[in-house]
């Protein structure tokens, strides 16, 4: 958090958790918690290693790397999620790394760092010494241990296109291989590098700018690469700044975060991809800075810049067929419009078990609302189709979502879908 250190405490989704202490003070940045110890990051490229006890703070460690300098502010690093002893750490366009940091001795007496288990990799580079490597992420399995890496061009020079690297082997001094994406736009600032845990090869590379191509995405670790922007991208397109593979058991779920919001999308078809506004009524339109994804039990956490952090849950999928005990569904259910795409109506088909108070609303790809179709509407059991007129609307994606609250004090019901209106 900015202005106000690395707030840490131990976070339950059924119960109250404690307060938090600040491991860090300064400026917070980035952080990794792993199997053997946690990293944190304050400005400048400050880090700090952390051994996990009752009273993290106590057990920190100074392990910024000595001799480098000229770090950014907001300085990335990354850790290697199969082997933890490595962590990468940029200088300009150069990388150093670390070989012993699980077993490195504790460090309080030099708080500028240390240079115990740091070697500079000078001949692995993002090639151009004017390109400041701006993000950097490990593969976690299938292959485990590859390093992503990508370089922006600095502030004073705009006309530098970004550029994209890999390093195959987590014990490599050389040989890293050029992925990097043609065509891509001078200036576009590289924030973020997602990899799925599941399937190494498959990459997603945030560009953060405006009126440029911000999502891209690769299933062959980089040999190709693909334009998934979607109906995100264009002339008034948003900021991207964050990506993360959300897998279950019963597929893959996207999300990527920007300067209006989370979205998400199940299905990435280049240019033609659709992403959806996530957490209408509660994130709603925050800048997002930053996403992480624990697969254990799909928990999603959610940065923001200015509305502090949002926990979701990513469940194990959706489905239209809804089961029915003696007529009455035996769940809520959103069903998909049809038809889609439509001009200029069509229908929306949905299930409530008990008697609730359902209101069903449209929003455009900013989240604003552009119709009401059921405001606040007490409803008694059963299935229902609500025909919905769109001649108003122009050409374009829309999101309609059902909010139900059960009249005898339940769990509530909220889901989103997309709809296409083509005139």
């Amino acid at each position: 958090t900015q202005d106000n250190g690395t707030p840490a405490f131990d976070y339950s989704l059924s119960s109250n958790h404690p307060a938090s202490e600040d491991i860090t003070s300064g400026d917070g940045s980035y952080v990794y918690l792993g199997e053997n110890y946690s990293v944190s990051s304050s400005q400048n490229g400050f880090l700090l290693r952390h051994k996990y006890s009752a009273t993290q703070h106590d057990e920190f460690s100074y392990v910024s790397p000595l001799d480098v300098s000229n770090q950014l502010f907001i300085h990335p690093f990354a850790v290697n999620p199969s082997d933890e002893n490595f962590v990468a750490y940029p200088e300009q366009n150069l990388i150093w790394r670390n070989n012993q940091m699980t077993t490195l001795p504790r460090n309080t007496s030099n708080s500028d760092g240390s240079n115990a288990g740091w070697t500079k990799l000078s001949n692995v580079s993002v090639g151009n010494a004017g390109q400041i490597i701006t993000s950097l992420e490990y593969s976690t399995s299938n292959p485990s241990g590859r390093l992503y890496f990508g370089g922006s061009a600095p502030s004073t020079d705009f006309d530098l296109a970004p550029k994209l690297f890999r390093l195959d082997s987590p014990t490599a001094t050389d040989g890293e291989i050029d992925i990097s994406i043609p065509n891509t736009d001078a200036g576009a600032y590289i924030h973020d590098i997602a990899v799925n845990p599941e399937n190494g090869d498959e990459v997603i590379v945030v560009f953060s700018n405006y009126e440029v191509e911000s999502v891209w995405y690769s299933n062959n670790a980089g040999a190709s690469w693909t334009s998934v922007g979607g109906n995100l991208d264009g002339e008034n397109g948003p900021s991207v700044r964050a990506a993360v593979f959300a897998p279950t058991t019963s597929g893959m779920t996207y999300f990527i975060g920007t300067s209006i919001g989370l979205y998400s999308s199940d299905n990435l078809n280049g240019t033609n991809t659709t992403w959806t506004l996530e957490g209408v009524g509660t994130i709603n339109q925050s800048v997002i800075a930053a996403l992480d994804y624990r697969q254990s039990d799909g928990v999603l956490a959610i940065a923001t810049h200015g509305r502090g952090m949002f926990i979701g849950a990513n469940g194990l999928g959706t489905s239209n067929e809804t089961d029915l005990v003696d007529g009455i569904p035996s769940k809520f259910g959103l069903n998909q419009n049809y038809p889609n795409p439509f001009n200029p109506t069509t229908n929306i088909n949905f299930t409530i078990p008990s008697n609730s108070t359902v209101s069903l609303k449209v929003y455009d790809i900013s989240g604003r609302e552009v119709a009401s179709v059921l405001t606040s509407k007490v409803m008694s059991s059963g299935s229902y189709t609500q025909s919905f007129d769109a001649s108003s609307l122009s050409s374009g994606t829309y999101m309609y979502r059902l909010e139900a609250i059960p009249s005898n004090g339940g769990s509530g019901f909220v889901e989103t879908k997309t709809m296409t209106l083509i005139k």
